[in-house]
């Protein structure tokens, strides 16, 4: 197990220290003694990574735990929240699954895929949250808003079905027909990136591993929901380049959401006629 350490500068930012712990017997005292050995530090980034050095340095269990740390510190920013100020909410489960989850995790990064325990966690809990309030609200008057006075977006909540439809095969072939776009495919990151800006997603970062896994043509790897605005930025890249979405996903999915993106500006029907126009 590692202990996980931030310190933080005016000047530099967040610095990350990585501690391994030991457990040793002290023969003069017959007792059990804890130790602890740095073995690596690393500045925290706007992408929340870590340094490609320490995959030879931590254990898998390890590994995992340092990515289930970043997707936490990821998740907390989105409420202005720093890493050493996070809630504790532990979860148990049977020796013998979290040690099939941690191969499991080691095997997916050897063919590029992340499987990361804290992160999948913390985005299906907020989402049922969601739901739940959702619920709640449909049920009595007066709308609780106990999500929204946390920074919540609850005016984006999805039903279970707007949800699987985001999953839907048939939508990841925008993401395809950029994939098949005749440039290289770190040109079509780029300008996703640039197209991503016009939806405030001022630091995203995509990579070619990304698109694969938004088009679904990672060997052995289960769809996981892509944001209304990735689906948009697809259909915006495509008009770009001269290439008519409409022929390529179902139109009704086109323009779904392309209207979610634009809706006050536009009516349902008027954001129908404004996109035929494109």
């Amino acid at each position: 197990m590692i202990d996980i350490v931030t310190i933080r500068s005016k000047n530099k930012g967040i610095r990350v220290d990585i501690y391994r712990r030991f457990r040793n017997h002290n023969p003069s005292t017959n007792r059990v003694e804890h130790t602890k050995e740095q073995i690596g530090s690393f500045k925290l980034t706007a992408d929340y990574s870590y340094p490609a050095e320490l995959d030879a340095i931590l254990e898998p269990d390890e590994i995992m735990q340092l990515k289930n740390w970043l997707a936490d510190t990821k998740f907390a920013a989105h409420f202005n929240e720093e890493a050493d100020t996070l809630a504790k909410f532990p979860i148990k489960m049977p020796q013998k699954l979290y040690d099939a989850y941690v191969a499991l995790a080691e095997e997916a990064k050897k063919v590029g895929i992340d499987f990361v325990l804290n992160q999948i966690m913390l985005d299906s809990l907020l989402h049922k949250a969601k739901l739940i309030e959702q619920k709640i609200n449909k049920l009595q008057k007066t709308p609780c808003n106990i999500l929204e006075r946390v920074g919540v977006q609850t005016t984006q909540i999805m039903n279970d079905e707007e949800y699987q439809r985001l999953l839907d095969p048939k939508s990841r072939v925008l993401f395809q027909a950029i994939l098949d776009l005749k440039q290289p495919i770190s040109k079509s990151c780029g300008e996703f990136e640039a197209i991503a800006r016009n939806y405030g997603k001022n630091k995203e970062r995509i990579s070619a591993m990304q698109l694969r896994e938004w088009a679904g043509i990672l060997p052995d790897r289960k769809l996981k929901k892509a944001n209304r605005w990735v689906y948009a930025a697809a259909i915006d890249l495509l008009l770009s380049h001269q290439k008519n979405p409409l022929d390529i996903a179902p139109p009704e999915r086109v323009t779904e959401y392309w209207i979610v993106q634009y809706q006050p500006q536009f009516t349902l029907e008027q954001a129908k006629k404004e996109f035929i126009k494109l």
